[in-house]
């Protein structure tokens, strides 16, 4: 198949979640290193007390810190928002990509 020629955004919402971020992260980074096109990773930190806006970006992620807990729907809306991708995929803090996932993404894209 093909690379495609867009570029992607994963934006993943969270709260406090520096001690669980670190397998989504490596997870995310290995499936996209397939996508042979721009990609980020945008972890969109609700107002965290722990430090997981800077545990995203050292993990090569890029971080929003939104100031105020809105919720995982604002934030999620926000992450949209500050996407520099064409094309956006939402996951939640707990959701790891499994093998393939990519290749189907492509697939129905491609339809």
């Amino acid at each position: 198949m093909p690379p495609l020629a867009d570029t992607v955004t994963v934006v993943v919402p969270v709260h406090n979640a520096e001690a669980t971020l670190s397998r989504q992260v490596s997870e995310l980074l290995e499936v996209l290193s397939d996508w042979q096109s721009r990609f980020e990773i945008l972890i969109v930190d609700d107002a965290s007390t722990d430090g997981t806006a800077k545990f995203a970006e050292s993990m090569g992620a890029r971080a929003l810190r939104l100031e105020v807990n809105g919720g995982v729907g604002r934030a999620r809306n926000q992450g949209a928002k500050a996407a520099v991708n064409s094309i956006l995929i939402f996951f939640d803090d707990d959701v790891i990509p499994g093998p393939g996932y990519l290749a189907t993404v492509r697939r129905r894209m491609a339809d």
